[in-house]
């Protein structure tokens, strides 16, 4: 293996990696999959794979390592101030498709006025009690339904967007989500009947501090803009989220990598405000757009998985219908895996084309061909799909209980967590067809248990608990 100077790399990127003029370079590889776990095994920040080359970030003194180690590297762009680069032989000149976060921001409140009746923009911070990021920016969600401005008895989906700052692209793949649906409405049945029956999020960026740095200083930044002292700055919003946080791959303690997990699980008010969404809202399905290497991610990278059947089958449908590969998470304190062992939630990170900011017409062909069909027959095998769904009651008065399930076929070994909302008592939980028990418990109740026959679609399961 060619990885021979690491003690060199380890001493010239401690304390001064947050200062140094970052590359993007892809190194030329027979075999990338493997690589790619060589290189970021070794530290490097690894920016996405091909079907023959490693894309990784890197500084000059890594790039130096590389080459002393034998790699045939090609330096593809550098990480200038984004907003001011304009030179077309640089292959990553911004377009101006690409949007802003002023952008993000008006064009969320074009799609509102577009159709009021079916979007509506949400400031997370304000609507869930969350402090602003680190520069003072709140988080916003386009909210898409029919009864939009009603809290309605509905399963809810995710579209998730920017967790890394430098994936524009993944901005551009949300907002198509967001108009496809809105645009659609009352001409396509399909988008129609999505609308009326889920209430549908989609937040474009979930991190408007590192989004303004990448224009204006930094077109390769990853993190967040949090101050961590010594002149170091930014977390890894997508290895702060607390399920096995920092526990395992390519995740740091150290500030100055760009894969700090951060000084505690969920320390960032981004990922706050994203777990608050969740938990007031229990998502079905969660997508999660990341860039770059056609790639679906699925959970677990270092833990049980207590579901292979169920979560490999939503896997290959995504998988198949964008013509992408798959493999596991990076690391652990990634969101979706998260969301999964939080909620239950069929939850999966989407990475999507061949680069982070690619010439516009390239993110544009990728979204119509890969990823717009993608999440259209996610949706369309939803509403179909095996599983139980239902609300928990008191037998008495009918009042909405937050009840735990427990399926004692399945062996929850991660402490996933399953349960009923508490605006409505519902739930959602998504099975392979077969014979199941159900418990559901809540404090003050006594227990029901019930035995449930799941075959194609959903079964309706209301279920009543009897105070103690």
């Amino acid at each position: 293996m060619r990885l021979t100077n690491l003690a060199l790399l380890v001493t010239v990127a401690s304390g001064s990696a947050a200062l140094a003029r970052s590359l993007w370079v892809e190194v030329d590889s027979t075999e990338p999959s493997a690589d790619r776990v060589a290189l970021e095994a070794a530290g490097y920040d690894l920016a996405g794979t091909t079907d023959r080359t490693v894309g990784l970030i890197v500084d000059e003194a890594e790039l130096e390592c590389l080459r002393l180690d034998g790699w045939a590297v090609e330096v593809r762009g550098t990480g200038a101030p984004f907003r001011d680069r304009a030179a077309p032989a640089d292959l990553q000149t911004p377009d101006a498709g690409y949007r802003t976060w002023a952008e993000v921001q008006a064009d969320l409140v074009a799609l509102e006025s577009l159709r009021p009746d079916l979007a509506q923009v949400v400031d997370l911070m304000d609507a869930l009690s969350i402090p602003a990021t680190a520069e003072g920016r709140h988080l916003l969600a386009l909210k898409i339904s029919d009864r939009v401005e009603a809290e309605e008895d509905e399963p809810a989906i995710f579209f998730l967007a920017l967790h890394h700052a430098r994936e524009l692209n993944t901005i551009e793949a949300a907002f198509d989500t967001a108009e496809e649906l809105l645009t659609l409405y009352g001409v396509d049945p399909r988008v129609e009947s999505w609308v009326d029956r889920y209430e549908i999020w989609v937040v474009p960026v979930v991190n408007p501090d590192g989004l303004e740095y990448v224009w204006n200083t930094n077109s390769n930044w990853r993190k967040n803009r949090r101050y961590n002292g010594l002149g170091s700055y930014g977390v890894d919003l997508n290895r702060n989220y607390p399920f096995l946080w920092g526990v395992c791959g390519n995740v740091s303690a150290t500030p100055e990598s760009d894969v700090f997990r951060g000084p505690s699980p969920s320390s960032e008010p981004e990922v706050q405000a994203m777990m608050a969404l969740a938990e007031a809202e229990r998502p079905v399905v969660v997508i999660s757009y990341h860039s770059y290497g056609r790639e679906v991610l699925y959970p677990y990278v270092c833990a049980t998985l207590a579901e292979p059947v169920k979560v490999g089958a939503g896997r290959d449908v995504y998988a198949d219908a964008a013509g992408y590969g798959i493999r596991h998470a990076s690391a652990s304190g990634e969101d979706f895996e998260w969301h999964y062992n939080s909620h239950n939630s069929m939850a999966y990170l989407i990475e999507i084309g061949y680069g982070f900011q690619p010439p516009f017409n390239e993110t544009v062909d990728e979204i119509e061909q890969r990823v717009r069909p993608a999440w259209r027959t996610v949706l369309g095998r939803l509403a179909t799909a095996p599983g139980i769904m239902g609300h928990v009651r008191d037998q008495a008065d009918g009042t909405p209980i937050a009840a735990e399930i427990d399926i004692a076929e399945i062996s929850f070994e991660e402490d996933e967590a399953l349960g009923s909302e508490a605006n409505h008592g519902r739930f959602h939980v998504v099975l392979p067809p077969g014979s199941y028990t159900l418990t559901f418990s809540a404090a003050g109740y006594q227990p029901e248990v019930l035995l449930v026959n799941v075959g194609r679609g959903w079964s309706d399961l209301p279920v009543w608990l009897e105070k103690e």
